[in-house]
Order: structure tokens, then sequence, then C-alpha cells
């Protein structure tokens, strides 16, 4: 618990954000992956999704600057994308959005 509290007070202080519906910016720095997930699809998004939970104590972190005006499909597409990179897979699944560890990959992500 207390890491999680440590890791939103230090997005809290690190980060600014403009979420109009259709203008959306994000500069995030050294956030938890796990934040992000709950920011981004939680927070701006609105989407309901489960974690797996090999993600739960993932200690990556990523810095994320995303300068709009974008709209939310937009930034849906940027996340899967940084997602992916990072080995990490967004499934649509009916009513909600599955994130997942990437079992196997065939090729490099970058």
């Amino acid at each position: 618990m207390k890491r999680l509290f440590a890791a939103l007070l230090f997005a809290c202080v690190f980060f600014k954000v403009s979420a109009a519906e259709n203008d959306i910016s994000i500069n995030l720095e050294k956030v938890p992956v796990i934040t992000l997930i709950n920011f981004v699809y939680g927070d701006l998004l609105k989407q309901n999704f489960a974690v797996h939970p090999d993600l739960m104590d993932l200690n990556k972190a990523v810095t994320v600057h995303f300068d709009g005006p974008f709209d939310k499909p937009k930034l849906s597409l940027f996340m899967a994308d940084l997602f992916d990179g990072l080995g990490i897979a967004v499934q649509k699944k009916t009513g909600y959005l599955f994130i997942a560890p990437v079992a196997e990959r065939e090729d490099p992500p970058f």
C-alpha cells in the first residue's frame, strides 16, 4: 500500500494532463506501468478493464509525453502501441479490456 501511495504521489507531482473530450495531452515522468494503466484506461478513457496478476508487481516505470490535441480513440491507440512495445497486450473482450503480458513474441518490440 505504501508503494502504491508513493507511486501515485510521485505521479501527481510530475504530471500534467489536459483532458477535455477532444483535447487530451499527457506528460508523465517515471510512472509505474500499473499506475499508467489505471490512470489512462480508468480515469481518462472511462473504460472497464482487468489486469493480469503478473502485471501487478511489474517494476517498470515509463515516461509518456502525448501532446494534444488528441481525442480518446487516438489516445487508446497510442497506449496500445506503447504497451505492445513493453510486451503488454491490450485485448478487447466483451464489455471490457484485458491487459496482460504478451506470452510469446515472434518479433522484437523495437
